[in-house]
């Protein structure tokens, strides 16, 4: 039934989102079309020019300089001379636009990343891109393998801001290339995938990072009802897109940018309808998850699990009397299972950090005693909050900048409490601690997400 509810919405980007992509892409192929004046190029049988391009040749004498120590050559690998003598060869025979140039040039992109040569490879492919659009068409399937290929390096070398450019284009050569609903659905959740890491790495100005959540959303939706096309409504592949969802309305929650957007405060209308929704959209796709879990039979720890997590979302959401029937429910299943006992102590025997998705967490995983270099001391409420947090390390990094920085994240963590007899209970006396290696540049608060 929610499942079938989710599918129901509409699966199409929301306008405003759609020309993300959109305003992003023409750009870049408007300059792919034009020199550098803005003229329109040319097709010729050797390069593209302007309609009034000239060869002009300085005759002067360079200004003299301190002379400069040429960079070694970086000595090409066997397969890398192959590829370099098959493209000259394919040039000579057949001109700069050679039909097979796209296939070599990818080839050569992927024996230079064997070699770490990132910025050649990435030159290497965005030509290969180049070459694929005039001689197949703008979005050509041709272009899919050198566009992720050429991702690869640019992620390699950090240049992210490129990234979200070329994945950008990348969305809607799939869209417009790919048929087959098994393989749309795997390049929606990569796509997905990317926003949510362009979100956390912080790309963007606020207003930008709050619609990058907008697009996770409908693109996880996207994969979901391909995935249902694919597989059929009860598959377990539609867990990874459900997933996905949940993890975007965490996020969207603690997002100031939408906690700002409310009737009447003149935001975004999407960000406003997202805003007042959250709850609930988070609410009707874990109950899609549990439906999901006991179609299929699932394990009784996957069952209790999906379960136990409309109670976190419904704790992190502020709505205790929810959350205390979905954790009531929870343990009236484990009372039903055989190994029940067992996965109690494993879901209510001690407080866990909230949400459970690991690349939310504000901290790396901590050691449960006092024997690393920075040690916190804290108890947990039983509605879910830290108490009493107090630094427990050694004198010589007892007010370093990194335990700073976790006193003050633990102290905005959430977590789901301990249950003893069917009730939240305060847990005291906890200890965590990490090596200092471990969590240096690693610690963010919630409202730097």
């Amino acid at each position: 039934m929610f499942i079938a509810g989710l599918l129901a919405m509409s699966a199409l980007l929301s306008q405003g989102v759609q020309a993300q992509y959109a305003d992003s892409q023409s750009q870049d192929a408007h300059s792919q079309t034009q020199d550098a004046s803005g003229q329109p190029l040319e097709r010729t049988g050797a390069a593209m020019t302007g309609p009034d391009s000239a060869v002009v040749i300085d005759m002067r004498e360079p200004a003299p300089s301190d002379p400069v120590e040429p960079e070694p050559a970086l000595e090409d690998s066997v397969l890398v001379q192959e590829y370099r003598q098959a493209i000259l060869a394919a040039e000579r025979r057949d001109g700069a636009y050679a039909a097979t140039l796209p296939e070599q040039l990818l080839g050569l992109a992927t024996a230079l990343q064997e070699l770490q040569r990132h910025e050649e490879a990435s030159e290497a492919l965005k030509r290969g891109v180049h070459l694929s659009r005039i001689n197949s068409g703008l979005y050509s399937a041709e272009q899919i393998a050198l566009l992720e290929s050429e991702i690869e390096s640019l992620r390699a070398l950090g240049d992210y801001q490129r990234v979200d450019e070329r994945q950008s284009y990348l969305y809607r050569v799939q869209q417009a290339a790919i048929d087959d609903q098994r393989e749309l659905s795997d390049a929606l959740m990569r796509q997905a995938q990317w926003q949510r890491e362009a979100y956390l790495l912080g790309l963007g100005e606020e207003s930008e990072r709050a619609t990058r959540l907008l697009l996770m959303w409908d693109l996880y939706r996207m994969a979901l009802r391909a995935r249902a096309d694919a597989f059929g409504q009860e598959s377990l592949a539609l867990r990874e897109p459900l997933l996905g969802m949940v993890e975007t309305q965490y996020l969207v929650s603690r997002n100031a940018f939408f906690a700002a957007a409310s009737p009447g405060s003149g935001a975004d209308v999407r960000l406003t309808s997202m805003n007042i929704e959250s709850y609930r959209r988070g609410e009707t796709v874990l109950k899609a998850l549990v439906e999901l879990s006991e179609t299929n039979n699932m394990s009784g720890l996957r069952r209790a699990s999906d379960l136990v997590a409309l109670g976190d979302w419904a704790l992190w959401s502020g709505r205790r009397e929810a959350a205390s029937q979905y954790y009531a429910d929870t343990l009236a299943l484990l009372d039903e299972l055989e190994n029940g006992e067992a996965i109690r102590e494993q879901l209510f025997g001690v407080p866990t950090l909230l949400p459970t998705f690991e690349d939310l967490h504000p901290f790396p995983a901590p050691r449960w005693d006092d024997q690393g270099d920075i040690a916190l001391g804290f108890s947990v409420s039983e509605g879910g909050r830290t108490d009493d947090v107090e630094r427990l390390a050694r004198a010589d990094v007892q007010e370093s900048s990194v335990q700073n920085a976790l006193y003050r994240a633990l102290r905005g963590a959430f977590f789901r409490p301990r249950f003893e007899d069917g009730k939240p209970v305060k847990t005291q006396g906890m200890i965590w601690s990490w090596a200092a290696p471990a969590v240096e540049g690693k610690v963010r608060l919630w409202s730097d997400m």
